[in-house]
């Protein structure tokens, strides 16, 4: 009796055992994402501009636009941008030997802009607006606006010129009376994010 009593509760728990629900474990995976801003702005063609101004024409018409007068930059942001102008003197100055240098108004140079980019021109504000001329200032002066939510991209979405022209009808016009010296200013193109 006693083996058959052993037996018989053995037989339950095996059953019970048998009919229990399952044990469930849960592992947890941590997911993080970090989102680092990207903003470059890398002047690929005509980092520095160095005009000569030797003949009466040069003096009277000034020095169009040309190739050697072209800064090309493009831009690789993961946000949307603008891109400002400002110059580091209020104007040109003479590096000759002067006790007081010679100076020049930042007006005789002017700048045009292009859209060079495999996105649309619409994208961005220009200014001044693309085909117009504008006179150099001190500024600093935002001179391609992004538009919300469509300037962020590589450098092939956002490829820009800057037409830079010299004494021209469309600036401060004639060289006429101006001191020979050698003239020069920094010019710096500022990438800020939005």
């Amino acid at each position: 009796m006693k083996k058959l009593t052993i037996t018989l509760l053995a037989v339950i728990f095996s059953i019970g055992a048998a009919i229990s629900q399952p044990i469930s474990d849960m592992g947890i995976i941590p997911v993080g994402v970090t989102l680092n801003s990207i903003l470059r702005l890398n002047i690929t063609n005509g980092g520095s501009i160095e005009y000569v101004v030797n003949t009466m024409d040069h003096y009277t018409n000034g020095v169009p636009n040309g190739p050697e007068y072209t800064t090309s930059f493009t831009v690789a942001s993961s946000v949307d941008f603008d891109i400002d102008l400002s110059t580091d003197a209020a104007a040109f100055t003479g590096v000759d030997d002067a006790a007081v240098p010679n100076t020049m108004a930042l007006g005789y140079l002017g700048y045009q802009l292009t859209y060079d980019g495999t996105g649309a021109a619409v994208d961005y504000t220009f200014v001044p607006a693309i085909g117009a001329v504008a006179p150099l200032a001190a500024g600093p002066i935002s001179i391609i606006t992004g538009g919300a939510g469509v300037s962020a991209g590589d450098i092939n979405k956002n490829a820009f010129s800057i037409l830079w022209e010299l004494g021209t009808a469309n600036t401060t016009n004639p060289l006429l009376g101006i001191t020979s010296d050698r003239y020069v200013v920094n010019i710096f193109l500022e990438l800020q994010g939005k």
